[in-house]
């Protein structure tokens, strides 16, 4: 703990020069989706477990991630996890955390958000409960231009859907299976995650986890067909044998509005 907490200062530092190109601290946007969410039963996201993990360079929470995790819980998911590195320590913490979930309950769902430097702690705990056999349902990765820079080896192929949210002009990272490319209309990194579009996918994304998996057995209404598809998408890579098969999961339709793709800066390579 000692270890972990002599950054803090200068990491706070860091934050607020950043939040003075920021403008005031983000702001949970309103959601298309709440009223989705509240006509669904209490229990259809009861096995659902967000992780919501904080990047270690945002100590005063200037992007608003613990407001994000709030918001997730309001819309009705009991089980999410905010995750502070110097309070909950690194991507191993993250999988111990997902291996007592999958403990309790095999066939709980599991979403990681990510934003930022956090983005590693995400694939490091991805990768580490690979080597269990389990499957992770969603990871969503935030606006980190570090992740792509550090992380150049071959990705984990135990996620069934791997959400990319990025802003124009930041170097998308490559190699992952079942992936979505969402761009951000957002010049502000500290924006990014409360960004509205962003919101709005987040949320989508964590809505439609139950859909499949509901203990009581309940049938939900489809989410709106007329929600906007991601501009960028690659097929599904072929996942290891040696993993076990996960649940079938619904197909996923991101929701929520969409950057442009089209600038060349922000082109997948």
């Amino acid at each position: 703990m000692e270890k972990r907490m002599r950054p803090v200062l200068p990491l706070i530092l860091l934050s607020a020069i950043a939040s003075g190109c920021a403008g005031l601290p983000a702001t949970v946007p309103s959601s298309e989706l709440s009223g989705y969410a509240s006509l669904r039963p209490d229990c259809c996201c009861d096995n659902v477990h967000v992780f919501v993990l904080e990047s270690p360079f945002d100590v005063l929470h200037f992007a608003g991630i613990p407001k994000l995790a709030r918001a997730i819980e309001d819309m009705g998911f009991e089980n999410v996890h905010y995750h502070d590195y110097y309070v909950d320590g690194n991507g191993e913490a993250v999988a111990d955390r997902i291996r007592a979930v999958k403990s309790e309950n095999p066939h709980s769902r599991v979403m990681l958000v990510g934003y930022s430097i956090a983005t590693l702690a995400v694939e490091d705990a991805i990768a580490s409960v690979e080597r269990d056999g389990i499957w992770i349902d969603s990871a969503v990765y935030i606006d980190s231009f570090w992740y792509r820079k550090i992380r150049t080896g071959p990705r984990p192929q135990n996620c069934q859907h791997s959400l990319l949210l990025y802003r124009g002009g930041t170097l998308i990272p490559q190699g992952h299976p079942a992936v979505s490319v969402v761009g951000v209309d957002e010049r502000n990194h500290l924006r990014v995650p409360l960004n509205k579009g962003s919101y709005e996918t987040i949320v989508g994304e964590a809505l439609r986890l139950p859909q499949s998996g509901c203990p009581c057995a309940c049938h939900l209404q489809p989410l709106s067909e007329s929600l906007p598809e991601p501009e960028a998408t690659s097929e599904s890579v072929s996942q290891d044998e040696s993993l076990s098969e996960p649940e079938a999961a619904p197909a996923v339709e991101i929701s929520g509005p969409v950057a442009e793709l089209l600038d060349e800066e922000f082109k997948t390579e």
